[in-house]
């Protein structure tokens, strides 16, 4: 709360600078370059892009730069509005780090924008105006100070106590642009449903809270580049379902899904998803049935290398991650010699 009021009420009285892109803003002091991506840069209506920051300091001086922004929209040749996430204008944070952020003199670095790599999830798709066709430009704003005194930064508090004591210089970052496809075939048929099940537009928590409606999408619409997110975000889980049984059931739900949707730029995330459900079912089964278990741990081995060839660099330390964790044939040896022992007990 205290970064966002910081952002909102000394934002207001600073003096912006902008430039064409891309952007540099600043004084003799402060020159921070401020850019915006989006990933992908086309998406369907009601799917979100995972939106990625990138501030790079080509001054002389240190800065300190609030983390946090406030994000504007323009659609089509309109003008630019600012965004809200939870039905309110505000600010958003910076994936890392916790406090405000201290860029030295020629740094560069990035940070995602109300986005989750591990999710597809983005706050700022709960803005309905973000999840309909046509073409939205992108923009942010956020305030910097000069670090004049890097020995008592060292502490957080005293960079918040440096943001609130000085005039913030105003920094604007360059424009991208993001472009929301008309859906046509099958991926039409299954938006014009979605927005019937979303009460006439789909967007942000609809994925969390209609569940139905996911179900029906992998029901009626399985080649639809809906269905990986549906995949992803339907709960299996069933009142008197054991473990064991909700991850049968999730392997059931994102294998096919995976398989037929290689290219979805959230296959890694698929992958991620049923690699892992496939290692905890290995590790649970290895207990009374080891053949089953080390078929198990192979499917998901299999699962995360056939993704390794085709996925972009930012996504290969993840699952590399993830594959080491798959249990080895030889903790399974283990876990099933525990589990005959403890049964002969």
């Amino acid at each position: 709360m205290r970064r966002m009021l910081i952002v909102t009420m000394l934002l207001a009285s600073a003096s912006a600078v902008i430039l064409s892109p891309p952007a540099v803003a600043g004084t003799k002091e402060i020159r921070v370059r401020a850019e915006i991506e989006t990933i992908p840069t086309r998406v369907l209506p009601g799917i979100p892009a995972i939106f990625r920051v990138s501030l790079q300091n080509e001054g002389r001086s240190a800065v300190i730069v609030e983390n946090g922004a406030i994000l504007e929209a323009a659609l089509g040749d309109g003008g630019f509005f600012q965004l809200r996430w939870q039905g309110e204008e505000r600010s958003g944070m910076f994936s890392e780090p916790a406090g405000p952020i201290r860029l030295a003199a020629g740094e560069h670095r990035r940070f995602l924008f109300g986005s989750s790599m591990e999710t597809f999830e983005n706050i700022w798709f709960s803005d309905t105006r973000l999840c309909r066709p046509g073409v939205v430009r992108l923009r942010f704003r956020l305030g910097a100070v000069v670090d004049d005194n890097r020995d008592s930064l060292e502490r957080e508090n005293d960079a918040y106590s440096l943001l609130e004591q000085q005039p913030l210089t105003e920094i604007v970052s360059a424009v991208t642009v993001l472009e929301i496809e008309q859906p046509k075939g099958v991926d039409r048929e299954a938006w014009r449903y979605l927005e019937e099940a979303g009460r006439g537009v789909w967007c942000g928590s609809h994925w969390l809270t209609e569940q139905a409606a996911l179900e029906t999408i992998l029901q009626r619409w399985p080649d639809s580049r809906y269905a990986p997110y549906a995949a992803l975000s339907l709960s299996v889980g069933r009142e008197g379902m054991s473990a064991e049984e909700i991850r049968a059931a999730r392997i059931a739900v994102l294998q096919p899904i995976w398989e037929h949707h290689r290219s979805s730029p959230i296959a890694p995330l698929l992958a991620i998803a049923l690699a892992s459900t496939e290692a905890s079912q290995a590790n649970a089964v290895a207990l009374r049935d080891l053949a089953k278990s080390k078929e198990l741990a192979e499917a998901a081995r299999n699962v995360i290398d056939k993704t390794l060839l085709t996925s972009p660099d930012s996504w290969r330390e993840r699952l590399r991650v993830v594959r080491s964790g798959i249990p080895k044939d030889n903790e399974l040896d283990q876990t099933f010699a525990y589990g005959r022992s403890r049964s002969l007990n």
